[in-house]
């Protein structure tokens, strides 16, 4: 991980992405979007990123798409340790939102502590999509400038990708710099505050 954010400010990988291209391979061949979704769900690691990129940014063109989705319920049960009852919550906004990183992250950690083997077992596929998501928004930008900042489609993936996929030490500030959200936050090895920037796609 170290190495990853050292990375950041040099990041070579950074995709930019066009949203009229994402949502017209979306809309001109709508059965083979269907099919990658499907292969995300099962947590197929041999989607290219190209391919996941499509998944996750091409939601957006899903009429089903909700960028302010709330889920009533899964936090309280989660603060409760009600692990059984959080993870039935994740799964059911999944089935609706398989693309949630807040969801996918307490899908995930509900799994891992599930005393039944096949629930266990699937903690393995919930790591792998929230990967697959979390790589694609680490190359959407570069992150460290508004010109090249990192890309999500709703606002409530910002978090989790921050503390569970970047994990800072601290997150200082955060505040609006036009359409983008700007977070300060301290970074292990790194001697100064790094201010990330996001933008909605």
């Amino acid at each position: 991980m170290l190495m990853a954010i050292f990375a950041i400010a040099l990041c070579a990988n950074a995709q930019p992405l066009n949203r009229q291209t994402i949502n017209d391979a979306v809309k001109q061949d709508y059965a083979r979007y269907q099919a990658l979704t499907e292969r995300f769900i099962a947590g197929d690691a041999t989607l290219t990123p190209d391919e996941v990129r499509l998944v996750y940014y091409g939601y957006t063109a899903n009429p089903s798409f909700r960028p302010n989705a709330t889920y009533p319920g899964l936090q309280e049960a989660y603060d409760a340790n009600d692990f059984t009852k959080t993870l039935d919550l994740a799964r059911l906004g999944l089935s609706a939102n398989p693309v949630s990183l807040p969801l996918l992250f307490k899908a995930y950690a509900c799994s891992t502590v599930s005393l039944d083997a096949d629930t266990k077992a699937k903690a393995k596929v919930y790591q792998t999509r929230i990967n697959q998501i979390c790589d694609a928004i680490f190359e959407s930008g570069k992150g460290v400038g508004s010109h090249s900042p990192y890309v999500v489609i709703r606002s409530s993936d910002i978090d989790p990708f921050i503390k569970n996929y970047l994990q800072p030490t601290a997150i200082i500030d955060q505040s609006k710099v036009g359409s983008q959200l700007a977070v300060k936050m301290k970074i292990e090895g790194v001697p100064d505050d790094v201010i990330l920037y996001f933008d909605l796609f």
